[in-house]
């Protein structure tokens, strides 16, 4: 059997993979973690190829004919409902060309499966890529496949279940990737790999879908089996893809004090503001770790309570304790909660100036699909579930509260503008850029935040 492995093209690059689509803001991309994860569970003895048509900048048309070229005869592929239209063309073409069976993954797969259903050619819908259940199926077996939907007739047979256990999948195979393609705006080497401690999040912050993903560990023996593949490979930086790092505080210290025995490769996370502390903060320095991305969201603590995020820790005592222990930051903010006025956001984009973050990460407020929001937006009529307009958080083109979206449009450009204004900040930047690599994916992406994209 042969299985191709697809993130489809998109013009600007979307992100599409752990069940959350958007566009790039500037010049990065990384390693699908969907498609790697799914590269260590095929089985031996099938012919796999993959083909990141995104990551590669191909146009539709040259990523129709590589990927017709494989002769798959299953195609595992990315979509995202910020690019739903063209995913789904570029799949049926590339059905009718090969009679390749065609499985999909990502936001629309794992939240809203059912407006999938409608296209005849998706054989079957992966809602989490981790499930043991789909074991069978990437042999070739359905009848024993659980974890997914499979196509029956005109519909969806719906086998879901929920997962349990540590994950155990394996050494993914990153030597099939485009890995020169991958980087990410701050860092240091050049490519950058991506792995997983965890899948899922156990928090249910309101305006994220990440809380309806099932929280599972990673075996921590797993994981470091293959991170010695990948520095062996010659590759320098991994991009840890758990989706909040520290929610098991005592598995989080396992990995660092593993890693700092073997110091073979830079790494950066995303975590939130209260699953770090400065214990943590420093035995992740001597791991490797040179960056950690915190989601800050808002200046109202009124507006995070309602959220569900809880006002937590105080943002600033987090940042200076990050900076103390050599770790660079990147906070996270949203513009247009549905509380929003034009006050509070003006008190975030304040806060944001101010703090002592070396980047900043500007996002407009959107209803994503699985997030609780959207739930509510729906049920009061505000929002169809089958409406899948207006969900990039990059570009926005909804208001959710009472101002207009060109004006939060306008305001979050502002606030990028007013972020890396400052000369000490800028001084900062091009200071903590000790390789050529860094220097050159600053300036690049650099260029693209301030261009607007």
């Amino acid at each position: 059997m042969r299985v191709l492995l697809l993130n489809p093209p998109s013009k600007p690059p979307v992100l599409r993979d752990l069940s959350c689509g958007e566009t790039a803001k500037a010049s990065y991309y990384w390693e699908p973690i969907d498609l790697l994860v799914l590269s260590a569970r095929i089985p031996s003895g099938t012919e796999v190829s993959v083909l990141d048509a995104t990551a590669e900048r191909l146009s539709a048309a040259a990523a129709l004919e590589r990927a017709c070229g494989a002769a798959p005869d299953l195609v595992l592929s990315l979509v995202a409902a910020v690019s739903l239209d063209g995913d789904l063309r570029f799949l049926s073409e590339l059905g009718s060309r090969t009679g390749a069976e065609i499985a999909v993954m990502g936001d629309v797969a794992s939240f809203t499966p059912g407006l999938l259903e409608p296209s005849g050619f998706i054989d079957a819908v992966l809602p989490d890529f981790t499930h043991e259940g789909l074991l069978p199926y990437l042999a070739g077996e359905r009848s024993g496949a659980s974890g997914l939907l499979l196509r029956e007739g005109p519909g969806l047979e719906d086998r879901r279940s929920r997962p349990s256990g540590e994950l155990a999948y394996g050494i993914p195979r990153h030597d099939l990737f485009p890995l020169r393609r991958y980087a990410m705006p701050y860092s240091l080497h050049r490519p950058v790999a991506t792995m997983m401690l965890s899948y899922g999040c156990p928090y249910r912050c309101a305006f994220c879908a990440s809380g309806r993903l099932t929280y599972r560990p990673r075996s921590l023996a797993d994981f470091l089996a293959e991170y010695e593949v990948v520095a062996s490979m010659g590759v320098r930086e991994f991009f840890l893809r758990d989706l909040t790092f520290g929610v098991e505080r005592e598995r989080a210290l396992d990995m660092c004090r593993a890693l700092a025995g073997r110091r073979r490769m830079a790494w950066s996370c995303e975590a939130r503001l209260d699953t770090v502390d400065a214990e943590l903060l420093s035995e992740m320095k001597r791991a490797g770790c040179h960056l950690v991305m915190l989601g800050v969201e808002s200046a109202d603590p009124d507006i995070l309570r309602g959220s569900g995020k809880g006002a937590g820790a105080k943002a600033s005592e987090v940042f200076r304790a990050a900076r103390r222990a050599g770790l660079s930051t990147l906070a996270h903010f949203i513009i247009g909660f549905p509380d929003d006025t034009r006050e509070s956001i003006e008190r975030t984009v304040e806060m944001a100036a101010s703090l002592e973050s070396d980047f900043a990460s500007f996002n407009l407020m959107v209803p994503r699909l699985g997030s609780g929001l959207r739930e509510a937006l729906v049920a009061s009529g505000r929002v169809s579930e089958s409406d899948l307009s207006c969900l990039d958080c990059t570009t926005g083109g909804r208001s959710l509260c009472g101002i207009p979206a060109e004006d939060l449009a306008r305001t979050r450009r502002r606030a990028v503008l007013r972020f890396y204004s400052r000369p000490s900040r800028l001084l900062g930047l091009f200071g903590r850029s000790l390789t050529p690599a860094g220097l050159f994916n600053l300036l690049r992406n650099g260029a693209g935040v301030l261009l607007g994209r």
